[in-house]
């Protein structure tokens, strides 16, 4: 009686949190209370045709918290949900997260169904380990025998074993002699009573080493901060218009941009990754989270074969180790942020200060630069390291990130090298590699491009392309896109004398920087190499020459040269001209990135002044 008074207050008071509770749990009756049980299946008609409807989301918001990549990705080693029984699928799903997340003897191992990794990362995983699903023959048995063999599936299956600890410890299931069946669902109470019967007297716990939080007010809000705590959820939802019956889902991922909270609806490979609102549910009635306050035990949940097929373990703790870095904002005017896969936030190892330690290598490994002490899975660097990272790339470098420890030095063993390339564009700027123009692997003749051709090919010739809102229409002569490499000038050979490459714009240009070599120390370019420019009226004139007897070989690099164009310019020609001899392409001016600012004023007009004379 003492029980059923207790559990009415709780109800009436709301509170979000109950912890280190003394209550004694018999089975002198049904605990259910007032509010409606979670009791809906899989294999109901109606929620059959939401099932069949789904798209499961792949995106993950809540990237620092081992919690979301492994619900998004438990799909069949779970309870079967059948016969209404989705609150004991949901508790077994949480107690097999905290399993594999934090103790592996909070599920005993007979019940385990360890995951295999094809991957080094457990983060690439695309299933996650959990327990032993029972076969259809048991799942789907009628009423009667499922009722019966309850304790008997129990030493099997832990989806029974839940049910035949809360049969024999906390209530047994209500019989309807009308539809010949037993009620499998729980209620709001029955969720709190199992959680704390089955850390308490089956495991063993103290009160001490777990909270349990619960509330029926607020509960989506509530909801949400635990799970951004890294917590999972119990929810119970239902529909305001009843047309199914509630259910019982695990929440475990939040999107703060479109508010969306995310949830396992316990029915398999479809449905891991939905908001309630994409199955049509739409009131949170409750929740029940817990929270293990024990230290951190190595699971064995994960494994792969290694060289000798022999099974090695991996705990989820692992993924504290930095994997996979990629840089974002990889432009040459802004700095930018590496970012690596590690779940360093998380409570395993907060008692040693596990913390990253990031560095830029030069492509011979030798270290440039160090920032130590990073307690977060990113880096933004600043101007200086930034330009430091460029002016030692060849074009290549190497960004290390590295665990470290100020109380255990045995995880300065574990890292990630990455080689990066320094980027070729400009965040603000309008840049053009050589493959953003279009052109053709080969040079034209002069009489290849004359109306007939260009009328069935008219990308002999012209081609436009917009970058950065800059759209930019060529005409060519003797001028192609080469072995994927430059745009390549050749007016050396019979039939030619004059090739050039000409870039008009749909805007005043008031500055640009441009690349350039020679294919080879032999190219015999005995004419003009010239720069000329277009004013808003249209007319052309000759703004420099090329310094063609400076510009190193394409195997040794580029060189760079900027100019500036106070009023504006509205055409870009590079020509040349040899005398026209040979039976080979000769005479080869090859043009790299081409960088273009629409925007007056010294600030706008500056381009990372680098020496490309030494890069390969």
């Amino acid at each position: 009686m003492f029980f059923k008074i207790f559990n009415l207050f709780v109800l009436a008071l709301t509170s979000i949190c109950f912890a280190n509770s003394n209550e004694t749990i018999g089975n002198k009756g049904f605990t259910n209370d007032a509010l409606e049980m979670d009791n809906s299946g899989l294999y109901d008609q109606d929620i059959l045709e939401l099932y069949n409807s789904t798209i499961n989301i792949n995106d993950l918001y809540l990237r620092d918290t081992f919690q979301t990549y492994y619900f998004s990705n438990l799909a069949d080693n779970i309870g079967k949900n059948t016969k209404g029984s989705c609150g004991f699928v949901a508790v077994g799903m949480i107690l097999s997260f905290y399993d594999t997340y934090w103790d592996d003897s909070t599920i005993p191992e007979t019940y385990d169904s360890p995951c295999e990794l094809f991957s080094e990362s457990i983060l690439q995983s695309t299933s996650s380990p959990g327990i032993v699903m029972e076969p259809n023959s048991i799942a789907y048995a009628n009423q009667q025998t499922y009722y019966s063999n309850i304790s008997i599936n129990g030493e099997s299956y832990f989806h029974f074993k839940l049910m035949d600890l809360y049969k024999n410890n906390i209530s047994d299931f209500p019989y309807d002699s009308g539809k010949m069946a037993y009620s499998y669902g729980l209620g709001y109470n029955d969720y709190y009573n199992l959680f704390h019967y089955y850390l308490t007297n089956y495991l063993g716990l103290p009160n001490s080493a777990y909270t349990i939080h619960r509330t029926t007010s607020s509960v989506r809000s509530e909801a949400i901060k635990l799970v951004k705590r890294g917590i999972p959820v119990r929810l119970s939802i239902r529909d305001s218009e009843k047309e199914h019956e509630n259910h019982c889902v695990v929440a475990y991922d939040y999107d703060s941009v479109t508010d969306s909270l995310f949830c396992n609806f316990g029915w398999g490979a479809n449905s891991t990754h939905v908001t309630i609102e994409q199955m049509e549910y739409e009131g949170y009635a409750s929740l029940t989270a817990i929270e293990l306050k024990t230290s951190h035990s190595h699971s064995n949940n994960y494994f792969f074969l290694d060289e000798n097929n022999h099974e090695v373990s991996k705990c989820s703790c692992s993924t504290v180790i930095p994997t996979e870095i990629c840089v974002l904002n990889d432009y040459l005017d802004t700095v930018p942020t590496f970012k690596w896969n590690s779940l360093i936030k998380e409570k395993w190892f907060q008692s040693i200060g596990l913390h990253h330690k990031f560095s830029i290598l030069r492509s011979n490994h030798y270290e440039v630069f160090t920032i130590e002490d990073i307690y977060d899975n990113k880096v933004t660097l600043d101007s200086t390291n930034w330009e430091t990272t460029i002016n030692i790339a060849t074009p290549r470098y190497y960004a290390y990130v590295g665990l470290a420890s100020d109380i255990d030095p045995y995880w300065d063993d574990y890292y990630c090298l990455q080689l990066f390339r320094e980027p070729n564009r400009y965040l603000n700027k309008s840049s053009f590699l050589p493959s953003d123009w279009g052109l053709a692997a080969r040079y034209y003749f002069s009489n290849e491009l004359d109306s007939y051709h260009l009328s069935i090919e008219p990308e002999r010739r012209y081609a436009t392309a917009t970058i950065n809102g800059l759209t930019v229409t060529t005409d060519r002569l003797r001028c192609g896109y080469i072995e994927q490499s430059y745009v390549v000038l050749s007016p050396r050979r019979e039939n030619a004398g004059r090739a050039y490459f000409e870039m008009n714009f749909n805007t005043a240009v008031y500055s640009f920087m441009y690349r350039a070599c020679m294919w080879s120390s032999s190219e015999n370019l005995d004419g003009i190499a010239i720069i000329q420019i277009k004013n808003s009226s249209g007319v052309w004139t000759t703004l420099k020459d090329i310094p063609v007897s400076s510009l190193p070989t394409k195997a040794n690099g580029v060189a760079q040269f900027v100019e500036q164009t106070s009023q504006g310019i509205y055409g870009l020609r590079f020509e040349t001209t040899a005398t026209a001899t040979g039976t080979r392409n000769k005479g080869r001016l090859c043009l790299d990135d081409i960088v273009f600012s629409t925007q007056s004023g010294t600030q706008n007009n500056s381009y990372a002044s680098f020496d490309y004379s030494t890069k390969n």
